[in-house]
């Protein structure tokens, strides 16, 4: 059983701190790196320069999509808007592999048809050391977002488990900007002791690792844009609510979707016992008073009811069923 927790308290603005500390991180490191590629001629710095002036992009781009799946629902999205979300994650992948992983590797092997020796090499070391120390810094912040929802599970996990794409998807840049920073410097050291492909090979290196990001979050995205459900924690507790009701006689189905990271629709299908309608109704509604506080990531909620046959009332004749499906918001 998965204990992943699908949205805790506050979780939105955490993400959004997230994304904004990811966001000034990488351009900062973007602005240094592309000084020292001017400088230098390296390649891997061109490279480096590229992957973080991606990020921001990229981090910008996720922003605009938890913005936008913030908005309410309205008559043409009648179940909100929180799937655009994953849809910008999408995009975000795409770009990573794109403008990010693509790119470098073209520069490397250019750089490997016309190796050239590196200059002022200095400009390289301290611009990689400082954009180790700053993007540790926005890792750091999105390691602990991401743990924070973690339970007692492995970070692998997390991420495979996750419905919140932003903070996960911070966390494989930075993961990767980290990788990418140790390659540029290896790079930069070989190449200053005369080995002049280096510096390309470092190049492709760093190409490389963000493709491998981009398969990644393509993967991810890809399932909660398809559908997922919540986890097995929001499934098994909405099943013991359910059970503790003596009038449910059978759970014949219960179907739960990510909307949104913090959004999940609920169908339950159920078989109660023969009872009165008020009876009936009254524990349609504790049912939904329990979930609704247990489990407030569920917003919307859909009961189909069947085999309610209430005792025969004397003088009057035993309905065929009971009272209809009873669906909706809740």
């Amino acid at each position: 059983m998965s204990d992943v927790i699908d949205r805790p308290e506050g979780a939105n603005d955490e993400s959004v701190a997230t994304i904004l500390v990811a966001i000034i991180v990488n351009v900062l490191i973007a602005v240094c790196k592309i000084v020292a590629a001017t400088v230098t001629g390296s390649s891997a710095m061109l490279s480096e320069s590229i992957h973080s002036a991606v990020d921001a992009l990229n981090e910008a781009l996720l922003f605009v999509g938890v913005t936008r799946g913030k908005r309410p629902a309205d008559e043409s999205h009648p179940l909100g808007h929180g799937q655009e979300l994953y849809f910008w994650t999408l995009i975000v992948a795409v770009v990573i592999f794109g403008a990010g992983g693509s790119v470098s590797i073209f520069e490397g092997i250019g750089r490997l048809l016309a190796p050239r020796p590196l200059e002022h090499a200095a400009w390289s070391y301290a611009v990689l050391g400082a954009s180790l120390a700053l993007e540790a810094v926005s890792w750091i912040v999105a390691y602990r977002a991401l743990r924070g929802r973690a339970g007692g599970t492995s970070t692998w996990h997390v991420i495979r488990e996750s419905k919140d794409p932003t903070v996960f998807t911070v966390l494989l840049e930075d993961t990767a900007a980290l990788l990418g920073l140790f390659i540029a410097l290896g790079g930069t050291a070989l190449q200053q002791r005369g080995a002049l492909y280096a510096d390309g090979m470092a190049s492709i290196g760093i190409g490389a690792v963000l493709c491998c990001v981009a398969f990644i979050v393509i993967r991810e995205s890809r399932g909660l844009l398809v559908g997922e459900s919540a986890s097995r924690l929001v499934s098994d507790g909405i099943r013991g609510i359910l059970t503790d009701e003596n009038a449910v006689e059978r759970i014949d189905r219960i179907v739960t979707l990510h909307l949104g990271p913090d959004n999940v629709l609920l169908i339950l299908s159920l078989k109660f016992a023969p009872c009165a309608e008020s009876e009936t109704a009254a524990v349609i509604e504790r049912i939904r008073d329990r979930i609704a506080s247990e489990f407030p990531i569920v917003k919307t909620a859909t009961l189909s009811l069947s085999s309610m046959v209430p005792p025969r009332a004397a003088g009057a004749n035993a309905p065929s069923s009971g009272p209809p499906a009873i669906s909706g918001p809740r």
